[in-house]
């Protein structure tokens, strides 16, 4: 399994199709692993970027700067199938959760 993920801190909307294409930040996380993930589990991922500091945090938390999640994952199934997904969120500061990025990013198959 690989996983990629990286956060993005803006100060307008973004196109997440266009974004992921040529993105400023990298992804400083390429875990490799092999393991096993059933239903429900969870994988817990700590993206590092500078929206993460003490002013990027309020910054997002009060809506002056919009924040992107994407990642994405490719694994092999237990018939040796290749499989990928690939996710874009978008922290809504009102709500205080992440929401799906507007646009037609997310593909799985």
């Amino acid at each position: 399994m690989n996983v990629s993920y990286l956060l993005h801190a803006t100060d307008v909307p973004i196109d997440p199709v266009q974004y992921a294409k040529h993105p400023i930040e990298k992804s400083d996380a390429k875990e490799k692993a092999t393991f096993t993930v059933f239903p429900g589990a969870a994988f817990v991922v700590m993206p590092k970027t500078g929206s993460t500091d003490k002013l990027g945090i309020e910054s997002i938390a009060n809506g002056r700067k919009l924040l992107y999640f994407f990642v994405s994952v490719t694994y092999m199934d237990a018939f040796g199938r290749g499989h990928s997904t690939r996710v874009c969120s978008r922290y809504d500061h009102v709500a205080k959760l992440f929401e799906t990025c507007p646009g037609n990013y997310d593909s799985a198959d």
